[in-house]
């Protein structure tokens, strides 16, 4: 099924799923046996797919590695407390082959999940994991030649960088800025014969889902891989200069709609989107939010085309909960609010609306048991309605210039102010202030059609409802004071008398 433009995502871990199955059946599950009531509250709560993390296969050895290195272990403890060695499962991006996971009922229970899915008008989104493969992927014994291949030399300097495998000595996969990934093999992308088996293995995958979100996309960069790794690099098949590009071709020729995310860092955003993808990370307006850098989120999202293209989210699987990185209710509140009113794809993840504390870790299967927040589910639920009323998400977006109140207040650059407007002339006015200080300015309203005219404003997020002059808002702006951590959601109507 095709995703709208401006799709609202939900992220949940795939074991989590199964296990939260087992126990509403109180018998062993697969993903086909998901409740129709979780699939009823996704529906109602507006969403338009889910990302379904880690439902291939893991490697055995890899997950032996997960189970026993002290990288890995040291970390469990605060993210489930009482864990037992039988919890690990092994990361979802340390996959030994493209299948189903065996526990979770094969690609037959994911087809039936995903028609389930389909009849609420939802989309299946699925991971693709390019870079690298578990330690014991088919290839390690058929193909040793489609990984980095390093000698005793690099094995004796670079222990954390290099393992033997048989009579092989094959490169972790990795991230050149941190440490390697010690339960993966790194794959060879000079390689042509490895790029084409990884468009096959993408064809595949995308027989089974509507998306794929792409594992540390911007790695596969010729200029970023030729940096990483040294030695020649196979050129690709004209008139291709990127493996991306080639890849999101060929799987558009047969699922024209398919939708392509990337999960990208270092400002390779812009590009990735250039080579295909509908929709990168926005890291950097996560690190904004959570390091209270206010002042510059207006200027993350001025260029337009990149913004209508990101991925926004205050938490994912990779980051801390946003209940710890914003620990203030009211700011974490609001900030929640700016993201899903952003255009590009607006990414929830699971425990977020729970307002959950503990991480569920990507090695274990079991997270920690949790009461929810009733209020923070009671603020994300009244978030959502109001997404479904409104023309967020729907219509087109346009950031708005503010200025200040009067001269010498720049407080106005703390405000964020941005409108929605639909084809049929429904607009919607979002304020934003996420600073812990009170905050005032102008937001200019630079329509056609608004001067002559007094309009009035209701707020979705209370009651209050103002009459504004369409003049004022056009020439001199919208007269605007937000109290910390606060957004205003303005629908904006003709009103029924005429502007004096």
């Amino acid at each position: 099924m095709n995703l709208p433009d401006y799709p609202l995502v939900y992220e949940i871990n795939a074991h989590q799923l199964w296990l939260s199955c087992q126990k509403a059946n109180g018998k062993k599950a697969t993903l086909a046996d998901v409740p129709d009531k979780l699939l009823d509250q996704w529906e109602k709560l507006g969403f338009n797919a889910v990302w379904i993390m880690g439902v291939w296969q893991r490697g055995e050895s890899s997950v032996e590695v997960s189970r026993t290195h002290p990288e890995f272990t040291q970390h469990y403890e605060q993210d489930l407390p009482d864990w037992k060695p039988e919890d690990v499962s092994g990361s979802p991006y340390a996959i030994c082959q493209g299948d189903v996971a065996r526990e979770l009922g094969g690609e037959k229970a994911l087809k039936k999940l995903r028609k389930k899915l389909a009849e609420r008008n939802i989309g299946l989104i699925l991971d693709f994991v390019l870079n690298h493969t578990a330690l014991d992927h088919t290839w390690v014994q058929e193909h040793p030649e489609y990984y980095i291949r390093g000698t005793e030399e690099d094995l004796a300097q670079e222990p954390d960088n290099y393992v033997k495998v048989g009579d092989q000595i094959i490169a972790h996969g990795r991230d050149p800025y941190f440490p390697a990934w010690k339960d993966t093999l790194q794959l060879d992308f000079r390689l042509h014969v490895v790029r084409k088996n990884a468009i096959e293995q993408l064809l595949k995958v995308a027989e089974l889902c509507d998306g794929v979100r792409c594992d540390m996309a911007m790695l596969a960069i010729s200029d970023i891989f030729k940096a990483t790794w040294r030695g020649d690099y196979e050129p690709l098949p004209a008139p291709y200069e990127e493996f991306w590009a080639w890849a999101i071709d060929s799987v558009r020729t047969q699922y024209p709609r398919f939708t392509f995310m990337a999960e990208a860092y270092w400002g390779m955003e812009a590009h990735l989107q250039a080579l295909g993808f509908d929709y990168t990370y926005r890291k950097q307006f996560y690190d904004l939010l959570t390091s209270r850098k206010v002042d510059g989120l207006r200027g993350s999202l001025t260029d337009r085309a990149l913004a209508e293209h990101s991925v926004f989210f205050i938490e994912n699987h990779d980051e801390a909960r946003a209940t710890t990185s914003l620990p203030h209710d009211h700011l974490r509140r609001a900030a929640a609010t700016m993201v899903a009113t952003l255009p590009g794809m607006r990414l929830i993840h699971d425990g977020q609306m729970e307002g959950r504390s503990y991480r569920h870790s990507l090695h274990l299967q079991r997270r920690a048991e949790e009461a929810p927040n009733k209020e923070e589910q009671a603020y994300y639920e009244r978030l959502f309605k109001l997404l479904q009323e409104s023309v967020i998400g729907h219509g087109q977006w346009c950031l708005l210039e503010t200025q200040a109140a009067w001269q010498g207040n720049h407080s106005h650059w703390r405000i964020q102010a941005y409108l929605w407007r639909a084809e049929d002339g429904r607009m919607d006015l979002v304020v934003v202030n996420l600073s812990e200080h009170s905050e005032e300015g102008r937001v200019m309203v630079p329509l056609c059609g608004v001067c002559g005219r007094l309009w009035q404003l209701k707020d979705r997020l209370s009651p209050e409802v103002y009459l504004r002059s369409g003049n004022e808002m056009y020439q001199r702006g919208l007269y605007v004071r937000l109290q910390p951590y606060t957004v205003q959601i303005f629908n904006m109507e003709l009103a029924k008398q005429p502007e004096a």
